[in-house]
């Protein structure tokens, strides 16, 4: 595996934790849940060769050899993957200053699970057993924990770098006809689980997601960064403004803006 993909992600420039913010805990999970699944990035998607996007955890490859009037902090400009969310996450988390390695002082628990890159290395599995069995696997491994247990959930939350859809299959649905989704937030242990997810779903509305927005490609080292870019972005002169109305997605039938 390419050592760039665990090398160290840009710091939080922070050494205090936010009062705001409730300590958490990283549950250490098997490998087999996120750094193993990094092993065959070149099939882990059928259509994609992902192992470019996965350097540098998740941020993918820095954007320093374009020249560019708009990369102007050359090592904060990288070629990220949109469906990455959850890989970068792990990497903030892991420096940020509120999290705490005492499980019995988190009022927080973070689950560690790779959703984006699981998802799409079993999209073509015919099987709803073999497609599903990690996702039941990890809900095993964590409901097993006392932490989980003593709330049901209620104080542990996940990432996803993936949208909704591929992730909620509906349980009537038999082998072979549900192209790509497995049924990962359908399962009763996450139930309770906070779901941070790039594209929720209104319809029907599960009350566990919350929405994020997808990452780009500027990812800042320090504060001073992003205020310089934000005053960049002010002093551009932007003659043509544009607006973004959702459509309807034709496989899904469902519309963009109900998934926001």
């Amino acid at each position: 595996m390419n050592s760039k993909v665990f090398s160290k992600a840009p710091p939080i420039n922070s050494e205090q934790c936010d009062p705001d913010i409730a300590p958490f805990y990283i549950y250490e999970l098997p490998d087999r849940f996120n750094k193993a699944l990094l092993s065959n990035c070149s099939a882990l998607d059928p259509w994609l060769n992902k192992c470019p996007y996965i350097e540098n955890q998740g941020l993918g490859q820095p954007l320093h050899k374009k020249k560019s009037r708009w990369y102007n902090t050359p090592l904060s400009w990288y070629d990220t993957y949109q469906f990455s969310a959850d890989m970068i996450f792990h990497a903030r988390a892991i420096n940020h200053p509120c999290r705490t390695y005492n499980v019995s002082s988190a009022l927080m628990f973070y689950i560690p699970f790779y959703p984006s890159i699981y998802t799409p290395s079993v999209f073509l599995e015919y099987n709803f057993t073999r497609r599903d069995a990690m996702a039941v696997d990890l809900v095993n491994h964590i409901s097993s924990f006392a932490s989980f247990q003593r709330h049901g959930g209620h104080d542990h939350f996940l990432v996803s770098g993936i949208m909704v859809q591929d992730l909620v299959r509906p349980p009537h649905i038999k082998n072979g006809k549900a192209f790509r989704s497995n049924n990962l937030l359908h399962l009763p242990e996450l139930s309770n689980v906070s779901v941070l997810i790039i594209e929720r779903k209104l319809k029907p509305r599960y009350k566990n997601h919350f929405g994020i927005p997808y990452p780009s490609y500027f990812h800042p080292h320090f504060k001073a960064e992003m205020t310089s870019w934000q005053n960049e972005v002010r002093r551009s002169r932007r003659t043509h403004l544009f607006s973004f109305v959702g459509g309807c997605l034709a496989l899904f039938r469902v519309r963009t803006s109900d998934r926001i």
